[in-house]
């Protein structure tokens, strides 16, 4: 689900017309560089982003290791396009650009119109290796090393009872939410105290057992 519910993002849903671009900005000693995977120009955050024609992706997944740190990215672009001087790929090529900035971003769009983000990975530019096989496709692939990861930001918000009802009223799920706000609810088995008891203690305990918070 996209983090950014708007009244836009839901109308798009609901007409069918959601899509998603990635938006590439590198940083280079003699400026700024920025593109999109899609077919046609984007502007965002009054920067203009030129059409890549998808000559070039994002490898494999956007992770975290298991201490929240972002993980390296790769990206791979059309190799051919060294060649081509007017292609992202050849200007960077003549460029500075190691070990500066890369900040990759995942977008909403309604048809073209932006409406929202829904990821941004930034960090700094580190290998770019060319390969070219015999009756293979030529690509140039680039490692990005990890820095900070929004996504991994805490989202404040939460479903209630009423923005489920929107997207289902059939749905109960959420109906008890509002009346366990900050109460410790036990799983497992033989609950020695239930949350909410004057036990003295903030903590009750369970044996065999653990804890979930409720989240506000």
């Amino acid at each position: 689900m996209p983090r950014e519910w708007t009244p836009a993002v839901e109308t798009a849903i609901a007409e069918d017309t959601l899509n998603i671009a990635w938006l590439l900005e590198l940083e280079t000693v003699e400026g700024w560089l920025r593109s999109t995977d899609r077919d046609v120009a984007l502007t965002y955050d009054s920067n203009p982003f030129e059409a890549a024609h998808h000559t070039w992706e994002v490898q494999g997944e956007i992770n975290s290791g298991a201490n929240l740190v972002p993980e390296p990215i790769t990206l791979k672009f059309d190799g051919a396009d060294q060649y081509d001087s007017t292609s992202i790929l050849a200007r960077l090529i003549a460029r500075t650009w190691h070990q500066r900035q890369i900040i990759l971003r995942g977008i909403l769009l309604n048809e073209t119109s932006v409406i929202g983000q829904f990821i941004e990975w930034r960090g700094r530019m580190d290998m770019l290796d060319f390969t070219t096989k015999t009756q293979s496709e030529a690509i140039a692939v680039m490692s990005c090393e990890g820095g900070t990861f929004k996504v991994l930001d805490r989202n404040h918000s939460t479903v209630s009872d009423a923005d489920q009802r929107r997207r289902n009223p059939d749905d109960a799920f959420f109906k008890n939410q509002a009346k366990r706000v900050g109460q410790r609810m036990p799983f497992g088995t033989k609950s020695v105290a239930i949350p909410g008891s004057t036990s003295g203690s903030d903590f009750s305990s369970v044996s065999s057992g653990g804890y979930i918070n409720y989240i506000r």
